[in-house]
């Protein structure tokens, strides 16, 4: 789950990013963003639109599911902004390090990470493969 002060809650903030934000995308995702300067906020912000295009109610929520964990870890490496990640059907069929990937592309193409040479997706299968490793050691 993400922090509450990093989640866009209120309809007039979706509006606001929508209306008032760069958009970029691709065959899976739509990215929307208001970069705020550091008198407005100093932390990034998040919603999810995921629409009925995109499937049954299982499937929406498994991708939100999956979206939340990916900002979760990419929250640290965000400049302060208000994003909005609109799904589109085939993100549906794609892997947490598939979306992880078109979402990284994303934010370099808006300029919203602080440094534009992040690899969570290496990152994170080493964290799974230690993971992993404490799990086969445990009870040793």
């Amino acid at each position: 789950m993400l922090p509450t002060a990093n989640r866009i809650r209120k309809t007039t903030e979706y509006q606001f990013v929508f209306r008032n934000g760069k958009r970029k995308g691709n065959s899976a995702l739509v990215v929307y963003a208001v970069k705020m300067n550091n008198l407005e906020a100093d932390l990034s912000q998040v919603g999810f639109v995921v629409g009925k295009t995109v499937g049954n109610s299982v499937v929406r929520h498994r991708l939100t599911r999956k979206l939340r964990h990916i900002m979760r870890q990419l929250l640290p490496h965000l400049i302060p902004a208000q994003i909005v990640i609109r799904t589109l059907k085939p993100a549906a069929d794609l892997s947490s390090e598939e979306l992880t990937s078109l979402l990284l592309k994303e934010f370099r193409r808006l300029e919203l990470l602080k440094t534009p040479e992040i690899d969570l997706i290496n990152s994170n299968r080493q964290t799974d493969l230690e993971d992993q490793t404490n799990l086969d050691n445990f009870g040793r």
